[in-house]
């Protein structure tokens, strides 16, 4: 180590006075601690000199109603209905063709439809959401089968089509790579029953 010329830690070094190990021990406080029942409202001014206190017990028992999960609830739908969509639509209004650009919202809008709208413009709205229509009209001219896959993978779709109206679905990879590989086989049954005709 003396080759490398390192800094030497004094601490350690056989050379230093106390030649102790530090330790995560705290050291006791020589100060006497006096114990202190809070009262409401009180202000009376501490020592100075003395360090603060542990508070022991309190004299008013103060009663907390139980949380409510509807709380939550209200204050998610607030944050959408009053913060991310409006800043969305305000988005969408500045550059309606185009958008404000990819990333420009922020984290989170909690809606896809007004997301891409705001940042990619009416433009990219229908071509995204074009593959999708695509497939349902092809679902609707169906006539009869004896197999199911197809209304599966509608109702699949259609769900996750309303689920982006609360959340950014297409936005968390590992619902789009879903959403897409879902998309891929949605079209490939359709294409087994037409050739099936």
């Amino acid at each position: 180590l003396n080759t490398i010329n390192l800094p030497r830690i004094h601490f350690l070094s056989p050379s230093h006075p106390n030649n102790q190990i530090p330790t995560i021990t705290p050291t006791p406080t020589p100060i006497k601690q006096q114990t202190i029942i809070a009262n409401n409202g009180s202000t009376e001014p501490s020592q100075p000199n003395l360090p603060t206190p542990t508070i022991i017990r309190h004299q008013i028992k103060k009663e907390y109603p139980p949380v409510d999960a509807d709380v939550g609830v209200a204050r998610s739908g607030q944050i959408r209905f009053k913060v991310e969509w409006p800043r969305a639509i305000n988005a969408f209004y500045k550059n309606p063709l185009l958008g404000t650009g990819l990333g420009s919202l922020g984290l989170a809008t909690d809606n896809d439809y007004l997301r891409i709208l705001g940042e990619s413009g009416i433009l990219a709205f229908i071509s995204f959401f074009a593959i999708p229509f695509f497939l349902i009209i092809k679902t609707l001219k169906i006539k009869k089968t004896k197999h199911k896959w197809h209304l599966i993978m509608l109702s699949a779709l259609l769900t996750t089509l309303a689920n982006a109206t609360f959340i950014d679905v297409f936005e968390a990879s590992k619902t789009a790579y879903l959403f897409w590989i879902m998309i891929g086989v949605y079209y490939q049954i359709l294409n087994f029953y037409e050739k099936e005709k």
